[in-house]
Parts: structure tokens; sequence; C-alpha cells
């Protein structure tokens, strides 16, 4: 049927697949997909919502584009990166735990550190899958990409994340990344240059040519960011009207939220909420029962 092969061609039309070679520094503009990252060699550090994550490599990593982010690989750092569609992978039957793991700012590991080889093929296949454009090919594609997520969802931990863009280590001695924990905790709140200099002890002016050399972006767009990702993940998982979604992500008002998903999606935050299916609040996959003991 029509829907059907309309249905099945989507994923290779909005996928985005990118060969890493050398050394390479920046931060994406914010998407809604996810971000699936295989480094092949040479170590790769993840700034994501002002924490520094350290990916190994040879292990596939998997996070949400929509969070403030910031790779900084290494001399010899060869790999791949794939971006999947928010919407693609929200009309699959992927466990609803994966997604909201993800969308609360968490980072997911393959776990098996002897999978590289197999997932070396892996995106060496789905390369060549797009570039044939054969539709047989994309459909296998699809359906590849689908039950590796499933895969993954089986690596989720089983303790909850304590809060949306938790910012891991206390007391972060680095002064970008005590920044960036300051603004995490506080993104939510009205925020002045004044205020993130006086928590950090630096000039505003020293404070923004810092953290925009270290993130590669202002600390002003980091919270922008930040308040687009809660944003988007209120719109997601509540039923709450877009007025509450402005003030609880610290737009303050509907203008400003309105103003910023056109200026960075091209949407409304409504029409966002009715492209995409309601995602429950599950934060993490629920432990197994243990059998009963006599």
């Amino acid at each position: 049927p029509a829907a059907a092969q309309s249905r099945r061609s989507d994923l290779p039309s909005q996928i985005r697949f990118d060969r890493i070679s050398g050394e390479t520094k920046g931060s994406s503009p914010p998407g809604t997909g996810f971000e699936f990252r295989l480094a092949e060699q040479g170590a790769v550090t993840l700034w994501l919502a002002g924490v520094p994550r350290g990916l190994p490599p040879r292990r596939l990593a998997v996070f949400w584009q929509a969070l403030p982010h910031q790779v900084l690989p290494g001399p010899r750092q060869e790999g791949w990166r794939m971006i999947v569609p928010l919407d693609w992978v929200l009309r699959r039957e992927i466990p609803p735990a994966l997604v909201a793991h993800l969308i609360e700012g968490q980072l997911l590991f393959e776990p098996d550190g002897d999978q590289f080889n197999s997932e070396r093929e892996r995106m060496l296949r789905w390369t060549a899958d797009l570039e044939s454009r054969e539709p047989a090919r994309l459909r296998a594609l699809e359906l590849e990409v689908e039950a590796r997520l499933f895969r993954l969802s089986q690596a989720l931990p089983l303790k909850r994340p304590t809060a949306p863009f938790a910012v891991g280590a206390k007391g972060p001695k680095d002064k970008v990344q005590r920044t960036a924990a300051f603004i995490a905790k506080h993104f939510t709140s009205p925020l002045t240059t004044v205020e993130l200099g006086r928590a950090t002890g630096l000039h505003p002016v020293y404070l923004n040519s810092l953290f925009r050399r270290q993130m590669g972006f202002t600390p002003f767009e980091f919270l922008l960011r930040l308040r687009l990702a809660q944003a988007l993940r209120m719109l997601l998982t509540t039923r709450e009207s877009v007025a509450v979604v402005a003030a609880g992500s610290g737009f303050g008002s509907m203008r400003r939220l309105h103003a910023v998903f056109r200026e960075r999606l091209g949407e409304t935050p409504l029409g966002f909420r009715k492209r995409h299916p309601f995602l429950p609040r599950i934060h993490a996959r629920p432990a197994p029962e243990r059998p009963e003991t006599a």
C-alpha cells in the first residue's frame, strides 16, 4: 500500500551519515534527532549538557542531539556519525524507556567492547545502502536501525537518573565546567552575566571568551539550548499547555518560546507536539523480578 511505502522510505530521506576523519572540533546546530557515534580509533571527549564524558574508541555511543554538546576528538580520531530523526524513532515500537533515558540527558553505550568489528561492518553496510537508493536495501536499513535500538535498550541502567540534565560530579574545578554546572542547575530561572560572573568569580567578558573557546558557543547559547531541550522534553512527555511549557523550561513567555522554536526548528511548539507521538515519562528499564525463594 502507498501508506506503507511512504512509511518505509521516511528514514533514508532524513538520516544523516558522516565519516569522521582527522581532528575535527565542533558542535552541530541543535536538532532533535539521536546521534550515533562510533570511533574506530582515537579518544573522544563529549561535553553533553555541560558534563565531559569520555567516549572510548571501538564502542557505539548514542545521545540526544537537542542537548548542548561539543565533541573534542583526539588527533587520530577516525569513525562514523549517524543521526536518526526523533519522529521516526517515536513512530516505531522502540522501548519508551530508551527514548526517555536519552532525552533526559543520559549517554548510552554499547556495553560489549568486543562488538566493534560487527559495528564497523554495520556502518559500512548502512552507508552503502543509503548510497544505493535501492528500495529493498533502504528497507533493510530501516529494520536494522530499529533492531539496533532494541539491542541498545537492553543496556539501559536499572537506576533512575536523579533529574533531567544531571550535572554529574559535584564541585567541578574547571571554570567552564563549573559555569556549565551552574547554568544547568538554574536554567529555568532568569540569569544575567553578572550572576554568572559572581558564580564563577570571573569577569563576564573573559568568561564568555573562555566558555566559547572550550564549548564552541557562549554561556547564553548553552543556556538557550538547555531551555529548548527542556521544552522539547516537556512537549513530548507531558500534556501541559504551551504556556506551562514556556514557564517550566525557563523561557518565561509563550512569545519567547514561539520565537525560539520558529528560529531553531522552523515550527511552533504546538506543531512539534502534533507531529510526534506522546512519550510517557518512563525513566529507566524496570529491574527484573526475582523469583521467590522458599
